[in-house]
């Protein structure tokens, strides 16, 4: 039993002082300001006790908040370096540990003791986010809307010459404040829609919010206000991600805007019947062919064919 005990002693010797490492020690990337690119081959890293260093780095993503092991090779023990990343594990090392994602997952019935409710802003679909904050720029991230008789995938941007960022500073009021909307039209195209400007903030409501015309779907709106120093995500709002466009649907807004014309007997009214209980259509042949025939006799009179005046 002793024997074992020393050759167990023995190995740990070695391991500690025969290695090419005098340590590996975990660290994580990145200084208290966020920073990780230390410059020259170096990274910023932050240890246990708060300290924060730059050590050499062949190895570890320049990514903010990442676990890694910093050492000191035996031959140059004056010079930090990363030694290895380590992996987040998949499963844990003891069962009285569950898997750290599943308290924060939205499951069954009920959600988890510590469930992370995520801001739509975190989902790279139809969502629009600050990309420049002083020239007033904002990313958008397209997504698929459902427009009459199909879908449209509407346009991001990326920042690049082809897909460049919305700039909105021209649209900064002098005075006052309002929104301005971005929305995709049925063929996907970005457009910018500006809202009226109102007196002040205080006076602003949604109902200030600029409509939406027909087939174009809102991915967003943004508030804007003068003397305004940057742009916030705060100042960005996004609606429910399936919005019902009332503009296509609602019958009223489409016969009132709707091109003039005179009626062919081929053409076709809808009416809804109270005995099926369903919409129908009817022919404007049809109409004429079964409506009450009526006569028009001197003075404007307006009298049935059974001679019974409906009025005058």
């Amino acid at each position: 039993m002793t024997r074992k005990r020393d050759k167990q002693t023995l190995i740990k010797i070695v391991e500690k002082h025969g290695g090419e490492w005098l340590e590996k020690i975990p660290v994580i990337s990145g200084n208290r300001a966020g920073v990780v690119n230390a410059d020259n081959g170096r990274i910023w890293v932050r240890f246990s006790n708060g300290t924060e260093a730059r050590v050499l780095n062949g190895l570890a993503p320049l990514a903010f908040d990442r676990h890694i092991l910093v050492g000191r090779l035996r031959s140059q023990p004056n010079i930090w370096r990363v030694v290895e990343i380590r992996e987040s594990y998949i499963e844990s090392a003891s069962n009285t540990v569950q898997a750290h994602h599943e308290q924060h997952e939205f499951k069954d019935a009920t959600p988890a003791f510590d469930i992370v409710w995520s801001n739509r802003k975190q989902i790279l679909s139809a969502t629009i986010f600050v990309s420049d904050s002083t020239l007033f720029k904002v990313r958008v991230y397209g997504g698929l809307f459902p427009i009459p008789g199909g879908w449209a995938l509407a346009q991001g941007t990326d920042g690049s010459v082809t897909y460049p960022d919305i700039d909105l500073s021209s649209y900064l009021p002098a005075t006052g404040a309002k929104y301005v909307s971005i929305e995709a039209d049925s063929s996907g195209a970005l457009v910018i829609n500006e809202g009226a400007t109102v007196e002040s903030m205080e006076l602003f409501t949604f109902a200030d919010v600029p409509v939406c015309p027909a087939r174009n779907r809102l991915i967003g709106f943004i508030l804007l206000h003068e003397s305004m120093p940057a742009l916030l995500n705060e100042h960005i709002y996004l609606p429910g991600l399936f919005q019902t466009d009332y503009a296509v649907v609602e019958t009223g807004y489409q016969v009132d805007n709707a091109a003039a014309d005179t009626p062919l007997d081929a053409d076709k009214f809808g009416f809804w019947d109270v005995v099926d209980a369903t919409l129908k259509s009817v022919t404007w042949a049809n109409i004429k062919t079964t409506a009450l025939p009526l006569a028009v006799v001197s003075d404007g009179d307006v009298i049935t064919s059974n001679g019974e005046i409906i009025w005058s």
